[in-house]
């Protein structure tokens, strides 16, 4: 995977945790809704990763 590509998939996944977030009622959240934005998160997390490792392999 491309370092730009990568950078698109991650801002993508940024947007879709932000709406998530606020989607999500403050009392009472679905579980389902709670599980797609903890999948979301560790999506995101892994796809940092990546792109550090892509970065550092640049130096």
């Amino acid at each position: 995977m491309n370092k730009e590509r990568l950078i698109k998939e991650i801002k993508e996944i940024e947007r879709k945790v932000e709406e998530l977030k606020k989607s999500v009622p403050v009392h009472s959240p679905k579980v389902s809704m709670m599980q797609e934005l903890e999948d979301l998160e560790e999506e995101l997390e892994t796809k940092k990763k990546m792109l550090e490792d892509i970065k550092s392999k640049q130096k």
